[in-house]
């Protein structure tokens, strides 16, 4: 094989380790040894930036470096050594901020390595290389090469390279991308589980007090912030309340800015946005919202001083505000609002109707399937919501979904989801393009109250046992089968996961194949039993459901969703369920 044609095979294969993962960390040393069998270096290393600034970067491949991290001053982080960009020569700064590759050739002649003598020479190396990695208008990092005196890059040495910066800059774009979604799940999902616990804790301590505080502490949790603020100050209802977590004085100092600089457009403030007289006193970062009753404003969420505010921070924050609005005023209308007898009986009948909604989205026995599943809300309304139907022989399509929170609300999103989900019916059996469209039919519902919704759907083809499945945030399905000794094992049906239905407008959803030849039995489940914790504070997590139905099976049982419930009350030590449970088998006959 020529030299051209090993680079471009080379090439070709690293563009394939890029696109096909998601993670930056997890391809970059594989990418920089495939880098390193076509170029003369022996010695490379990459260094990243984080939050869009170049004061700062991060050494996170350095495998082949032998000793010279060593000799480097900086911070070791959970992602590599934070160092200062003073630490290194200025042409590779200019590489950096120029967006163009710097090499030097000879240090020791070139008066730009003139600072880097000592230290190349300390480590052996006569030449040096920066390469920027590009994406878009920004220099996500940088590679060097350390070169020895027999070392010499040519031309297309240097083309070669910044292919493959620009390949590494993809990959650090599409990881930030991934962990960004993480992150807003991750939050709203915290905020929504933050609000359902501090509301019990509302009504079973029967005052407003303890309940703000808890809320403030929460919101410094979720958002990251050093302290949080919230009041109400209510005319109507002679109620006037304030509390907070974490620095007193300076939530005061930032109460009485906002006083003066409130703007429905701008609810975040940077460094740069904060006048020196309020920054004094150790104030970074603010982001607010407004408790807004009537169209007037009787309270306002105020938090200070997390690195960055980002919108899903204020999407957090608009949860919490419409929640103490609602909370209040239930609260102060009547105490005992849920045990009048005509709310109960009224909860009763829609608890009713949403177990009916169930029974019907659910097909009876099959010939060539058993079928099992529970479901249990959270109290009197769920959020679970599970569709198993006969498209045509040996083929079914299954869709499962978890509305975020309970109530009222979550039973108004069951029935939106369930109709559109027959309507998409009608039209296809792509999962993919059933969830990208029903995500389109519900986004600005979902949107306008703050709500979002994980789900699952598959498509099973047992005449030529392939399944099609997309997921849009939903829990991982388990799968169980017989090893070559008869023995059940399991495994869970990893694939590609997509961003919940309800946070972005317009998203497009994988569709992945599965090989299901082998498999017995199917279950899909919400995340209200993995999430169920013992008093350790230990998840009961996917592996142990798994161990719980190969258990039945073992033991003859047809149905094995039934006994469940016993099972997480045992295993959480409590008869009270922090979430709704649902879970759905299917078994070959």
């Amino acid at each position: 094989m020529s030299n051209l044609d090993k680079t471009l095979s080379t090439m070709v294969e690293i563009s394939k380790i890029v696109t096909s993962s998601k993670d930056f960390f997890d391809i970059k040393d594989l990418v920089i040894d495939k880098m390193l069998e076509i170029i003369p270096p022996k010695r490379a290393c990459v260094n990243i930036f984080r939050q869009d600034t170049y004061e700062y970067t991060y050494l996170v491949c350095k495998e082949t470096l032998g000793d010279i991290p060593k000799y480097i001053n900086g911070e070791e982080t959970a992602i590599g050594k934070k160092i200062t960009m003073e630490e290194f020569p200025q042409y590779i700064y200019d590489a950096v901020v120029n967006k163009k590759t710097c090499y030097i050739e000879d240090l020791f002649e070139d008066e730009r390595g003139e600072s880097e003598r000592d230290f190349a020479e300390l480590n052996g190396y006569v030449s040096r290389i920066a390469v920027p990695l590009i994406s878009g208008d920004k220099a996500r990092g940088f590679m060097t090469c350390f070169l020895g005196p027999e070392e010499k890059l040519l031309q297309d040495d240097i083309k070669f390279m910044e292919s493959v910066a620009s390949l590494l800059a993809l990959s650090v774009d599409i990881t930030s991308r991934n962990r960004e979604i993480d992150e807003i799940v991750r939050k709203l999902r915290d905020a929504i589980v933050s609000i359902e616990t501090l509301t019990d804790n509302l009504y079973e301590n029967k005052g407003l007090d303890s309940y703000f505080k808890l809320i403030a502490r929460d919101i410094c949790k979720i958002t990251n912030s050093k302290s949080a603020m919230i009041f109400i100050d209510d005319e109507d209802s002679d109620l006037r309340i304030i509390q907070s977590h974490g620095n007193r004085k300076r939530l005061a100092i930032t109460t009485n800015f906002l006083k003066y600089n409130q703007n429905d457009k701008k609810k975040t403030f940077t460094f740069e946005d904060i006048p020196p007289n309020v920054s004094k006193y150790g104030i970074s970062t603010i982001a607010y919202e407004n408790i807004i009753k009537d169209d007037k404003k009787i309270g306002q969420i105020i938090m200070i001083n997390s690195e960055k505010y980002r919108t899903d921070d204020l999407r957090i924050l608009g949860i919490y505000a419409a929640q103490v609005l609602l909370s209040v005023h239930l609260f102060t209308s009547n105490r005992k609002l849920l045990e009048d007898s005509i709310i109960h009986r009224d909860l009763q009948l829609v608890h009713q109707q949403q177990k009916l909604i169930m029974e019907d989205e659910i097909m009876g026995e099959d010939d060539f399937l058993n079928i099992d599943y529970l479901n249990v809300p959270y109290k009197y309304i769920g959020g679970d919501f599970c569709k198993f139907i006969k498209v045509e022989q040996d083929k079914y399509i299954l869709f499962i979904a978890d509305v975020m929170g309970h109530g009222i609300m979550s039973n108004y999103f069951v029935a939106m989801t369930k109709g559109a989900i027959n309507l998409l019916l009608t039209m296809t059996s792509s999962p993919s393009t059933i969830l990208a469209q029903l995500n389109n039919i519900l986004f600005k519902e979902l949107d306008k109250m703050d709500v979002f919704i994980t789900s699952k759907m598959i498509f099973f083809d047992f005449k030529n046992n392939k399944a099609y499945a997309s997921n849009a945030g939903h829990t991982v399905p388990i799968a169980v089968y017989k090893d070559e000794k008869g023995k059940r094992n399991y495994r869970l049906m990893n694939g590609s996961t997509s961003i919940a239905l309800g946070i972005f407008e317009n998203t497009v959803y994988e569709e992945e194949v599965f090989d299901i030849s082998d498999i017995e039995l199917f279950a899909v489940y919400t995340d209200g039993i993995i999430e169920s914790k013992n008093e350790q504070g230990q998840e009961y997590g996917a592996d142990n459901l798994a161990k719980y139905i190969i258990k039945k099976l073992d033991e003859g049982e047809e149905k094995p969703c039934q006994d469940l419930l016993s099972e997480i009350e045992d295993f959480t030590n409590k008869k009270k369920l922090e979430d709704d449970i649902t879970i759905f088998t299917i078994r070959k006959k």
